[in-house]
């Protein structure tokens, strides 16, 4: 059952790490955070596999982890990156500039991660 486990968490861990992060910010953030967030961020996709993020950042406290993201739309092009907060109780994705509650989502990203 050990190997099972271990071997799961290799295949999981493996694949997040190389398609999903594209820059070398995920150094330092413990895997069950980075893959909480990536399973958080998922959910609100068109299409989760094309998952990308970058500039990510860590606060132990809350266990939060912020950075920015993009995804293939439902048009099936690259959207531009956005803002993300990811918590064990709460993801917030800060919408585009101009857009609504733009900058309440903007403060409360700033607030739990600095």
């Amino acid at each position: 059952m050990r190997t099972l486990t271990a071997a799961l968490a290799l295949i999981i861990g493996s694949s997040v790490g190389a398609q999903t992060v594209i820059d070398q910010s995920a150094e330092g953030i413990p895997q069950s955070a980075l893959l909480s967030a990536t399973a958080a961020l998922a959910k609100e996709l068109a299409d989760p596999r094309s998952l990308q993020l970058r500039n990510l950042r860590y606060a132990p406290p809350l266990r939060t982890v912020c950075g920015e993201f993009n995804a293939r739309g439902t048009g099936g092009g690259y959207e531009p990156f956005r803002q993300f907060v990811t918590t064990p109780d709460v993801t917030i994705i800060v919408p585009p500039p101009g857009e609504f509650l733009h900058s309440y989502h903007q403060n409360e990203a700033n607030r739990l991660c600095p």
